[in-house]
Formats: C-alpha cells, structure tokens, sequence
C-alpha cells in the first residue's frame, strides 16, 4: 500500500488504513462487505470471503505490532486489538452520516479519535 511505500510510522499505516475505510463505509452507497453476510454465501465462497477477512486482521496485527516495538502503539494484545479495530470499521456501516447532521470527514475524525485515544479515562 501507499503506506508501507512511503515509509511512514505503524501508527500511521494503521490510521491510513482506518481512514480510507471509514471513508468507504460512511460515504459509499456500496459498504465493505459485513462479516454477517457471509451466512447468505455458498460454503466456497464464504470461505474464500473468511480467510480474506483473516488477512486483513493479520496485516493490521502486523502494523500494531510494529508500533508497539517503536513505541507509538500502546502496549496491548495486537491480536484482540486488530479484531476491534476491524469490527469497529464494520460497524460504521450502521452509523452512517446524515449529511445535515455531520459531514463525512468529521464522522470519520470522531470515529478515530475513540478508536486511537480508547473509551476510559486511563485516570
């Protein structure tokens, strides 16, 4: 990816990969694929479908991880942390934008900020 290319931090790669997904999924009329849909598919394909998701779920692991060895990552399981992530990105799909009532970007910077900064006051 553009990413990866440009030599950027894990964080970044990580952020980048999110921002272009949310962007898919609050602005497109056509969603990324929902893992629940997958119930609908012919047994090949919703295993072919599976172990794409896996792939993804894996690369972002991958991204996580390097971040935790330089330090702009928390240090937490990067495994159950690129789930969340993933799920997370599903999920926007049901949130989608009311253009009266935000615009796409700040969806998307709102949606970020509690994924990078977390839900709980570490306090």
């Amino acid at each position: 990816t553009k990413a990866y290319r440009a030599h950027v931090s894990p964080w970044k790669r990580v952020s980048s990969i999110v921002t272009s997904a949310l962007a898919l999924q609050f602005g497109n009329d056509f969603p990324l694929l929902r893992v629940t849909a997958c119930q609908a598919m012919p047994a090949h394909v919703r295993d072919l479908v599976l172990q794409q998701a896996q792939r993804i779920v894996l690369g972002m692991m991958g991204a996580l991880v390097e971040g935790i060895q330089e330090g702009s990552v928390r240090a937490i399981d990067p495994l159950v942390a690129s789930h969340l992530i993933v799920s997370a990105i599903n999920a926007a799909s049901e949130l989608r934008v009311a253009p009266d009532r935000q615009s796409i970007g700040d969806a998307i910077t709102t949606y970020e900020t509690v994924l990078g900064s977390g839900i709980f006051d570490p306090e």
